[in-house]
């Protein structure tokens, strides 16, 4: 598998014209992840800044930043997650939607390393990914160089498990890990964040065919 570095990752995005993944669910992460809401908040890897605007329409007076390795929407700052250019305890909640599954588990340990160090004490990370994701389904070779990489520049594949083993590795402390179909989020979300939060419907998600998303709401620790 092809491991793409900060440079590779800017090229690939800067070349990505469709919309982003997470784009699509933003308005139901905010609904399942609303108690973890606080004043002031990180889009971190915010592409097209498509969470960013659904966040400034669902909260009030709450400051927003949004940095990207290729930012695509004029709020965006351009940045690496690896070094990010802010003081130390600066934000009540991390957004990190799809993106981590396009790092290596090396760069992982960077951003993770800056989440802690901008968060404030008690701050809440909210991370999602794609779910035990079979990266195999999607690997292709380069008919010119013979390279095989994801079509989507993955890199990692995670389970609960892993969400809980990461976050106790980085000083946070995993509140809520668990996998979603938001297809089925969006069908039912009448029935309000309590319901689609529990843990019978989380069941019914673990069993559920087909593409499934993660979602973790971790506590930084320091």
């Amino acid at each position: 598998m092809h491991c793409f570095d900060s440079k590779d990752n800017q090229t690939f995005w800067q070349g990505v014209k469709g919309r982003y993944q997470a784009a699509f669910n933003a308005d139901l992460l905010i609904l399942l992840t609303r108690p973890y809401i606080g004043v002031h908040i990180l889009d971190a890897g915010a592409g097209d800044g498509s969470l960013l605007e659904t966040l400034k329409q669902k909260t009030n007076n709450n400051t927003i930043r949004a940095i990207d390795i290729a930012p695509k929407h004029p709020e965006i700052e351009q940045g690496d997650l690896t070094n990010l250019p802010y003081e130390n305890n600066t934000f009540d909640t991390i957004f990190c939607s799809e993106v981590i599954e396009h790092i290596t588990p090396e760069t992982t340990e960077k951003v993770f390393k800056e989440f802690q160090r901008v968060l404030k004490p008690a701050g809440h990370l909210i991370i999602t990914t794609p779910f035990d994701e079979d990266l195999s389904l999607n690997m292709i070779t380069c008919p010119s160089c013979k390279l095989r990489f994801h079509r989507w520049g993955h890199q990692q594949s995670f389970t609960e498990n892993d969400f809980a083993t990461l976050a106790t590795q980085h000083t946070f402390t995993p509140k809520h890990i668990f996998p979603v179909k938001f297809s089925r989020i969006r069908r039912f979300k009448f029935l309000g964040r309590l319901f689609l939060s529990s843990q019978w419907w989380i069941n019914r998600m673990r069993r559920a065919k087909g593409k499934r998303n993660l979602i973790m709401v971790a506590q930084n620790k320091k």
